[in-house]
């Protein structure tokens, strides 16, 4: 009886101990986690091969930004400018294969645009409309 007494006791030890060790894991994940909305771009009829995206991920203390374009190799060496609302958000160079991206990230420092249900999301070559679309 003594024996099988310390066995169930060491057992809800061990299962104490282990529960209890999940949880700071659990707080990690979460803090990390947050919840990221993702739209596609419609492409304008200029660049209609354009494929572009953006990201906004809210974190709580962390908030990212992402706009990403490919498939514009004639845009190649250009600086496209990203709004958001109306307002610069960034920008970036398209590179040889007709790939560019903006990423911003509050904890790099970045001024990262605040996006609601409605942002619009721009994309421009000077004034020429090369996509655009709405979180």
């Amino acid at each position: 009886m003594k024996k099988q007494w310390k066995v169930i006791v060491m057992l809800s030890l061990f299962i104490l101990a282990l529960a209890a060790s999940s949880f700071p894991m659990a707080q990690v994940a979460e803090a990390k986690g947050g919840s990221a909305i993702r739209i596609a771009l419609k492409a304008s009829a200029q660049y209609p091969s354009a494929k572009a995206k953006a990201k906004f991920k809210d974190a709580g203390a962390e908030k990212e930004f992402q706009v990403e374009i490919e498939n514009v190799k004639a845009l190649a060496g250009k600086t496209l400018n990203v709004f958001v609302d109306g307002r610069k958000a960034g920008s970036f160079v398209v590179n040889g294969l007709g790939v560019g991206r903006l990423n911003l990230n509050s904890v790099r420092g970045d001024r990262v645009p605040a996006i609601h249900a409605g942002s619009k999301v721009v994309i421009r070559l000077g004034t020429k409309l090369v996509a655009s679309g709405q979180f």
